[in-house]
């Protein structure tokens, strides 16, 4: 079966979601980027910023394999989804909401505590495997060694850190 598009991104892809009413497909990778599936034109491009205030020093010891990262940030997303005006970003332990009228964070939230050892805790220092939106529902998957979660979050809760 013949391609009839090629989008060509500044990254490598490690997650794709599409926002039907706008027509649009946002792409994660070192950063966000968004093109217009009818005109096949990047209209945006979201530069995480460290997710956290450029919290990780040593991003390869911290996701234990070669990522790209920002300079001196390390928390690059890897999983990406998106439901009306909001898109979702997630990565290691940190979760992001974007609006995508403007291109801005909303919000992003840690998903637990540093010495904390509930399910939660040990989610954040598991790689981020899927996330799904859906109204004022946020699903974030994870996966670890010889485990898995997953975790619901009302978003409509979320406030800005």
């Amino acid at each position: 079966c013949p391609a009839v598009l090629c989008l060509r991104g500044s990254s490598q892809v490690y997650g794709m979601a599409v926002n039907r009413p706008c027509n649009r497909l946002y792409g994660i990778g070192t950063d966000i980027e968004a093109w217009d599936l009818e005109t096949a034109q990047r209209v945006s491009l979201i530069q995480e910023e460290g997710g956290m205030g450029g919290m990780l020093a040593d991003a390869e010891a911290y996701y234990g394999y070669p990522v790209d990262v920002w300079p001196g940030t390390g928390s690059r997303s890897k999983a990406i989804a998106c439901g009306g005006s909001l898109l979702a970003s997630a990565s290691k332990g940190i979760v992001n909401l974007y609006d995508t009228r403007t291109s801005e964070r909303c919000c992003s939230w840690q998903l637990a505590a540093e010495h904390d050892t509930s399910p939660v805790a040990r989610a954040s220092s598991s790689v981020c495997s899927g996330l799904y939106m859906d109204g004022w529902k946020l699903l974030c998957g994870f996966k670890d060694v010889g485990d898995s979660s997953v975790f619901l979050y009302d978003i409509r809760a979320a406030s800005s850190t």
